[in-house]
């Protein structure tokens, strides 16, 4: 039995309370919001072979993903020892309980394969085939019925402060929508902030509000970069690899963003 009391800055339900959530958790729980969005379009160029022309081809992949969700968590004592403070995953971990209040938002994705003209041979006797292109379209809308999993670790000596979410829930095609994101105190671009609670009148006794934006490009950037540096070889290294004769660059390319917003109130110390 739960109730809004206030909007959000955004004018979304923010505030829930009911007595049937907190007594059947045993006491103030752990609250979770979690605003997720990602827009990102991503490319691939066909690669080519020697003696082999290909024209077309090229792949492109778009992902738009809105996500809320609202939790209550009451750790294990084992958890809080370790220092975390939520940790809801399938199979909640023993003396763990979760209340999930809303889980709302949708998935699109879109798979576009351009025609292909391949041709090989030597001028004169060359031949010419046409590859169909091809196209892939699948959404979901979240539920209930798939709640997120979260993992949150208030940091400690050892271990630096980190905040995981990821959500999975079916789409038009019987397949898999699937949001994810974490992020790691101090890590570049992460906004980590922490406030103490003083109102008397709250259960809570601190804040955490967590911010994250990725840009796709400066991802891919690192991601050829660590394809490199553990392999040898990028994308564009591995195309110019099948064929010399045809020297190519930039044959991956990324565009959009991934951003989350994460506000936890927890009924413990810092």
């Amino acid at each position: 039995k739960a109730q809004c009391e206030t909007l959000n800055v955004m004018g979304c339900q923010d505030l829930y309370t009911g007595t049937a959530i907190i007594k059947g958790l045993g006491g103030a729980p752990v609250k979770v919001e979690i605003w997720y969005g990602q827009t990102e379009t991503k490319t691939l160029k066909r690669a080519t072979l020697p003696g082999i022309q290909v024209s077309g081809g090229q792949e492109t992949e778009v992902i738009d993903m809105v996500h809320h969700a609202v939790l209550y968590h009451f750790p294990s004592a084992e958890s809080l020892k370790q220092g975390l403070i939520v940790e809801v995953e399938k199979g909640n971990t023993p003396g763990a309980r979760t209340a999930f209040v809303s889980e709302t938002g949708w998935f699109l994705y879109t798979k576009n394969i351009r025609e292909a003209m391949i041709t090989a041979g030597p001028e004169g006797a060359a031949v010419r085939e046409t590859e169909a292109g091809e196209e892939t379209i699948m959404s979901g809308n979240a539920s209930l019925d798939h709640p997120s999993e979260v993992v949150f670790h208030k940091g400690d000596v050892s271990t630096p402060a980190f905040f995981a979410w990821s959500v999975e829930y079916p789409t038009s095609d019987q397949g898999i929508a699937g949001g994810t994101f974490s992020i790691t105190k101090g890590d570049p671009g992460v906004d980590w902030q922490v406030k103490k609670i003083d109102d008397p009148k709250s259960p809570y006794k601190t804040e955490y509000l967590l911010n994250c934006r990725l840009d796709a490009a400066e991802e891919l950037k690192k991601g050829n970069k660590a394809m490199k540096d553990l392999l040898g070889v990028d994308v564009d290294d591995l195309a110019n690899m099948l064929n010399p004769t045809n020297p190519q660059k930039d044959m991956a390319g990324a565009s959009g963003w991934q951003t989350i917003t994460v506000r936890i109130l927890s009924p413990y110390g810092q």
